[in-house]
């Protein structure tokens, strides 16, 4: 019985450390594209999961996600902004991106 269990456990950890070697931790800060301020407290999700936060006062937010992840953002007075995370970002670095005011 506890060889089984066992197994079940190693194969579980197993599972998780394979979901989190495919994440990465996306940082942007979202600013007006035409004054350049700080958008604050902006909706940023994950669409097709269950993940969600807001930016802060200062426009910035952090998620784990995955490449290929679609992110949606939305803030009143500005255009839906979706981007695609890919190879394109600099995933190392802070993201600058420009919210269109409506």
């Amino acid at each position: 019985m506890i060889p089984r269990l066992l197994i079940i456990l190693f194969l579980f950890c197993g599972t998780i450390v394979n979901a989190q070697e495919n994440s990465i931790i996306f940082r942007a800060r979202l600013v007006n594209a035409v004054s350049g301020e700080a958008v604050s407290y902006a909706h940023v999700i994950i669409e097709n999961k269950n993940l969600g936060i807001s930016s802060t006062f200062e426009g910035d937010f952090s998620l784990l996600a995955s490449l290929n992840d679609t992110i949606k953002i939305t803030a009143v007075g500005y255009e839906d902004t979706t981007i695609v995370l890919d190879e394109y970002y600099d995933l190392d670095n802070v993201q600058l991106l420009e919210m269109i005011p409506t």
